[in-house]
């Protein structure tokens, strides 16, 4: 039992393949499925390439789902089934990636922290995200906002 399940939570994720590059796949895998209770990988993939299914069978991460639609539905779609996957599977938080993020070694229990602290002050808190660095520019992003009228920053 990790912290995710001894205090209450049941953190799952869901990663969403589309031709994915091995080592990108592999890295994000392997830093994120010891932080959730599953990794529900969604693949994107046509049905003749079976590059994911050979990713995941050559590792050795138990808690890796894989659902392969076939074809390229698209990433709503996608999120949607892994979506539907955890939550029937009891998950009470859910952690969507897409297949090249890399996530840090304690981004889920960040992540838990942050929701507890802002429930603690009151809030009602229905997401909470990491920030996001670009590898090629070193910029880190700290949140995302809309503002009537511009685009995102």
């Amino acid at each position: 039992m990790n912290e995710l399940t001894a205090s209450g939570s049941a953190v799952h994720a869901v990663v969403v393949t589309y031709l994915p590059e091995r080592g990108s796949l592999l890295d994000l895998l392997v830093a994120l499925a010891p932080q959730v209770v599953r990794v529900w990988v969604v693949d994107n993939t046509p049905r003749i390439d079976a590059r994911v299914e050979e990713i995941l069978s050559e590792n050795e991460l138990p808690n890796l789902r894989l659902i392969r639609l076939g074809d390229n539905l698209g990433i709503a779609r996608a999120l949607n089934v892994g979506v539907e996957a955890a939550m029937a599977a009891g998950a009470s938080h859910l952690l969507l990636s897409d297949q090249d993020s890399l996530p840090h070694a304690d981004m889920v229990t960040g992540l838990l922290r942050a929701e507890r602290e802002c429930s603690a002050h009151g809030n009602r808190v229905g997401a909470v995200g990491a920030t996001f660095t670009d590898v090629h520019t070193g910029i880190t992003f700290p949140f995302q906002v809309h503002v009537s009228g511009k685009f995102f920053y």
